[in-house]
């Protein structure tokens, strides 16, 4: 008896099976990779605010040096208090599977930094 039509077939319908898991997979990691990113950009803007406390454009000064590091959609809140500087952000990631899984691709971004003194150990 010839099984090699039978293994064909098989492997045939498992296929597409096959290239939608390695997508997802390849997704996940850009997703991964974006939101990894994304927070290094905020705790860099973070550390620069904690920096420059008396500047009285630092709010200005922070939300434009995340517009041109951060291509994607994002709605930008930052809080300048007395002790810390806030910055919450809600970012669209971008991935092929938007469509399917749309909770998956909001990012919500809410970081608090001390502001440094003069003297302290990482400040200037």
């Amino acid at each position: 008896m010839n099984n090699k039509g039978q293994v064909l077939v098989a492997f045939l319908l498992l296929l597409p099976l096959f290239f939608l898991i390695t997508a997802f997979l390849l997704d996940f990691g850009s997703l991964s990779m974006q939101k990894r990113r994304i927070t290094n950009i905020v705790e860099e803007a973070l550390i620069y605010a904690s920096k420059n406390k008396g500047s009285d454009t630092l709010e200005e000064e922070v939300a434009t040096f995340l517009d041109k590091n951060i291509e994607e959609s994002m709605a930008l809140q930052t809080i300048k208090e007395k002790d810390y500087f806030e910055i919450q952000m809600e970012i669209e990631l971008k991935g092929m599977f938007k469509n399917i899984l749309k909770g998956r691709y909001q990012y919500m971004v809410k970081m608090r930094k001390q502001y440094q003194e003069k003297g302290d150990l990482y400040g200037t």
